[in-house]
C-alpha cells in the first residue's frame, strides 16, 4: 500500500485510490499548507489561493472547475514542472488522482477540449500574474507564458485563510445537481 494519512485522519492509497477516501476538508487543508513553486518566492504563496483566483475569472459553469484543477496535489504535492518531466509516470498518477477527486464529488472529467483550453488559459494568467508579483527576475522555466498578467493583486494568504477560502468557494458550488450528486455520494460540506 502506498497511502499518506491525511488530515482528517483517513488513509489515500495513492497506487489504488478510491473516491471513499476523498475529503474536501482535506483538500483545502493541504492545498492552503502547500506553498507554490516548491516555495522559490519571494512570499509565501499557496496553491489554494491560485486555484481561489483561477475558479474567480472563469465563467460561472467552470468555478468548480478552476477551483479543483490542481486538487490531485492535496494528496501528490504541488511538484515542480521541470521534475515531472524526469518522472514520466507521475502525471499518470496525478490523473488518476483528479479522477477519483472528480467521481468523489459527482463531477464529470476530463472536461471537454474546448473547456478544458478555457480553464488551462485562465490558469496561465494567473501564472502570468504570480510570476509578476512573486519573482523579482522571473526566467521562465517552461514555455513563453505569452498571456497578459492580471490586473490583481496577490494577496498571500496565510493558510488558514485560504483553506477557508477553499471551503467558501466549494459551499457557493454547493448548488444544482452538482450538490444533488453529492448527497447522493454522502459528500455534503458541513
Amino acid at each position: 500500500m502506498a497511502a499518506i494519512q491525511t488530515y482528517m485522519d483517513a488513509w489515500f492509497d495513492l497506487a489504488d485510490p478510491k473516491p471513499t477516501m476523498v475529503s474536501p476538508e482535506d483538500i483545502a487543508r493541504a492545498l492552503a499548507c502547500q506553498c507554490r513553486y516548491n516555495g522559490h518566492c519571494s512570499r509565501f504563496y499557496s496553491v489554494a489561493e491560485h486555484s481561489v483566483i483561477v475558479s474567480e475569472i472563469v465563467p460561472p459553469e467552470l468555478r468548480i472547475h478552476g477551483l479543483l484543477h490542481d486538487a490531485h496535489e492535496a494528496y501528490t504535492g504541488d511538484i515542480v514542472c521541470p521534475l515531472k518531466r524526469l518522472l514520466p509516470g507521475l502525471r499518470q498518477i496525478e490523473r488518476r488522482v483528479q479522477a477519483v477527486i472528480y467521481e468523489a464529488l459527482g463531477l464529470r472529467w476530463p472536461l471537454s477540449g474546448e473547456r478544458r483550453v478555457e480553464l488551462k488559459c485562465a490558469d496561465r494568467r494567473v501564472l502570468a500574474t504570480e510570476h509578476e508579483q512573486l519573482f523579482a527576475h522571473w526566467r521562465v522555466w517552461d514555455d513563453d507564458i505569452g498571456v497578459k498578467p492580471l490586473d490583481r493583486h496577490l494577496e498571500c494568504l496565510p493558510p488558514s485563510e485560504a483553506e477557508w477560502r477553499v471551503m467558501q468557494a466549494l459551499k457557493a458550488c454547493q448548488t444544482g445537481s452538482w450538490a444533488r450528486r453529492k448527497r447522493e455520494r454522502g459528500c455534503v460540506l458541513k
